[in-house]
């Protein structure tokens, strides 16, 4: 790796180490290189249904609206790019 790549980097840790959710509303999806996209969604729907059980309405609400957006962006995603970046 090198040093600019290393810098740009840390940089995007830096700036995720910034990024915060209230509770349990913040989801992370990480995809390694070359993973099957279309198990990752299917994971992502059987999230949603375990987020259904979620008490809090507010709670709920938010979980299954950050897991709808991620589902759209990786079809859409899905829709040009057969296969995941090289870096993941």
């Amino acid at each position: 790796m090198s040093e600019k790549s290393l810098y740009q980097f840390k940089r995007l840790l830096e700036e995720l180490e910034g990024k915060s959710g209230r509770g349990t509303e913040l989801i992370s999806v990480y995809i390694p290189p070359g993973y099957d996209l279309s198990k990752v969604m299917a994971q992502l729907r059987e999230e949603q249904g375990t987020a259904e059980n979620i008490k809090s309405k507010t709670t709920r609400k938010n979980v299954l609206g950050a897991l709808e957006r991620v589902i759209q962006f990786l079809r859409t995603y899905m829709e040009t790019n057969r296969a995941t970046p090289p870096n993941g």
